[in-house]
């Protein structure tokens, strides 16, 4: 379980909001509707940082994307080569 701090749920929904609630990657939105209502699975969308924290990245709007969990899953793959890559050039010096 993730807990987050009151700045970061107000940043998750004012990401969200902005990208309206929309995978900003494949497009995916996940829209459902109960009872004739309808409304946004907020679960099935994450909000993201473009550049990871862990790679000198801001907590701010201009740093978030909203991306489905697919989308997410696949980005983390290439950001732990990344963060590696970060690592071993700073231990290194360049």
């Amino acid at each position: 379980m993730v807990i987050r701090t009151h700045k970061q749920t107000i940043l998750r929904k004012k990401t969200l909001i902005r990208d309206s609630f929309k995978c900003v990657k494949c497009g995916y939105e996940s829209l459902i509707e109960k009872s004739g209502i309808r409304h946004y699975d907020k679960f099935e969308l994450v909000a993201d940082h473009i550049i990871p924290l862990t790679l000198s990245g801001i907590d701010e709007l201009e740093n978030m994307q909203t991306l489905c969990l697919k989308c997410n899953k696949e980005k983390n793959s290439k950001d732990q080569h990344n963060i590696a890559k970060f690592k071993r050039d700073k231990k290194n010096g360049s």
